[in-house]
């Protein structure tokens, strides 16, 4: 409708208009049946709109538990394809991308089979995008860390270009939209990375705060940053950690994640108070993940902060724990 004027009425046969308030919530009725279908072959998977992720754990060192599963899923996203014909969908092999995930020396052990949709081989690749995240073969996240400095040096030299025409204020703003949030975009998958590859990141906190207080290179970038309250990169990676698993505890995040958290039982020492339990691991992969990493950091926690039963309380109080954990040497 323009000016009061509507265009004649057309008969909708398939689909919603694209924009429609009911077309979110109609599209997951109308594929709700894939989960039913994924759960048959035993696969684990994530959806996000119409884009869906398949997981099926192997073991590199057997010889035929590649090939198993590469036929699980063959077989799987076949069935998926039926029923996508039937419902008048398409499910599009070009765009279809297949990750290996293993340890460097893993990757050498692994057979090359590819994935088949129909005629189309899937060949691995060695990075692919998950929601905004570039996840390697390896997990070391250099190409996420790449991406990202590429992305924040861009928006540093065109706000660093015009700083002496801008307020402070507005200056802080800028930089909060358009370099931290980047920044701490996903940050929860950098845990315990490699630390050259946070320093990569950190070097760009150091650049924003000095463009942002107009300082130079001789003042001490610590002090600039005690100053602005700015947690480290490594601080605003447990941060997020903490954040996430103080809403899994409190049904303020998905189940997926609630579901790998679980109590420690009670034991004489007044520090079990509110603890998780931690499993245990024999890979850095394994300590890297949520499930390890929440209970680890969690614990760590003074008995007041874990006790807390308010979001925004236990923000304030983890914030204020961390920085004070950062600059406790620090002296202005």
């Amino acid at each position: 409708m323009i000016d009061g004027e509507s265009s004649s009425p057309v008969t909708l046969k398939f689909g919603v208009p694209q924009g429609s308030v009911l077309g979110p919530l109609l599209y997951t009725i109308y594929t709700l049946p894939l989960g039913d279908l994924l759960r048959q072959y035993g696969i684990s998977y994530h959806l996000y709109a119409d884009d869906t992720q398949l997981y099926l754990a192997f073991d590199p060192s057997a010889s035929d538990s590649y090939k198993t599963c590469i036929n699980s899923l063959e077989k799987c996203v076949e069935t998926v394809k039926s029923w996508m014909t039937r419902s008048k969908l398409k499910l599009n092999g070009e765009k279809t991308e297949i990750v290996v995930i293993a340890s460097p020396y893993f990757q050498n052990l692994i057979d090359s089979s590819v994935f088949k949709i129909d005629d189309t081989a899937v060949v691995p690749v060695v990075a692919a995008r998950n929601i905004g995240i570039i996840f390697d073969n390896t997990m070391s996240m250099s190409n996420q860390i790449s991406s990202i400095c590429k992305s924040v040096h861009f928006h540093l030299r065109n706000i660093s270009k015009i700083r002496k025409q801008i307020t402070y204020d507005a200056c802080e703003k800028l930089i909060h939209a358009l370099i931290t949030s980047r920044i701490d975009c996903g940050n929860a998958c950098l845990y315990d990375i490699a630390e050259y590859q946070l320093n990569r990141l950190q070097m760009l906190i150091h650049i924003a705060a000095r463009i942002l207080v107009r300082c130079d290179y001789n003042t001490s970038i610590t002090s600039v940053l005690k100053n602005l309250h700015w947690l480290p990169v490594v601080e605003r990676i447990k941060y997020k950690i903490l954040l996430l698993t103080f809403k899994s505890q409190n049904g303020l995040a998905p189940c997926y994640l609630a579901e790998l958290l679980h109590p420690r039982v009670s034991e004489r020492s007044m520090r079990s108070i509110a603890q998780l339990h931690q499993p245990r691991t024999r890979t850095k992969y394994g300590d890297r993940s949520f499930s390890v990493s929440a209970p680890f950091l969690w614990n760590a926690l003074p008995i007041p902060i874990r006790l807390l039963d308010t979001l925004p309380a236990f923000k304030r109080a983890i914030k204020t724990w961390l920085f004070n954990k950062a600059y406790s040497k620090c002296t202005l």
